[in-house]
């Protein structure tokens, strides 16, 4: 996104998270270099993270919002997604994603892709630890419900996750994160 007045910068870009070299950071300052050229201060979203300068115009830098889903969170599996606002945020930001569970850690978590098995997952809710538990960014699984993206999908009885006829065409999608963890 070119980018003609440092106020834009500041209000597209400032207190939202986006991506550097594939990495969620936070975009703390921004400056004017001159002629059209303006810098950002970034920091990445894990502990000890440094904060480091990049013009706007730099390659590594994804103004898209880094992907949300699923995390594990308050004793069960909460799912972060982006409102359909209208709001000039480019990023991520308390704005456009309205729920108490996110933070910078939330979203680290998500691009890390950090789950726990299925068979873990499924364990801890048969046990009680926990009332349902993501094992993917898009699936999660409760006592006996299986969960794409918020939407009861299936079922899970005896370790096994089954999904309804209708919900068929995520099969692949499925395996594909139970097998991941695994």
């Amino acid at each position: 996104m070119k980018f003609d007045r440092c106020g834009d910068v500041k209000l597209y870009l400032v207190g939202s998270i986006v991506m550097y070299d594939g990495k969620p950071a936070k975009v703390t300052e921004a400056r004017e270099l001159g002629d059209n050229e303006f810098s950002i201060k970034l920091t990445y979203l894990v502990e000890g993270s440094h904060s480091f300068k990049v013009n706007t115009d730099d390659l590594l830098l994804q103004l898209e919002p880094p992907k949300l889903g699923y995390i594990n969170a308050g004793g069960g599996a909460v799912y972060l997604h982006r409102d359909p606002v209208r709001y000039y945020k480019r990023g991520l930001s308390r704005e456009n994603v309205r729920n108490k569970y996110f933070s910078n850690d939330s979203v680290s978590l998500i691009a890390r892709d950090d789950y726990p098995s299925f068979r873990t997952a499924m364990d801890s809710v048969q046990h009680g630890l926990i009332v349902s538990c993501a094992f993917s960014c898009n699936f999660a699984v409760s006592k006996d419900s299986l969960f794409f993206k918020k939407r009861k999908v299936g079922k899970v009885s005896n370790g096994l996750a089954t999904l309804s006829r209708k919900f068929m065409f995520l099969n692949a999608k499925l395996k594909e994160s139970i097998n991941a963890n695994s």
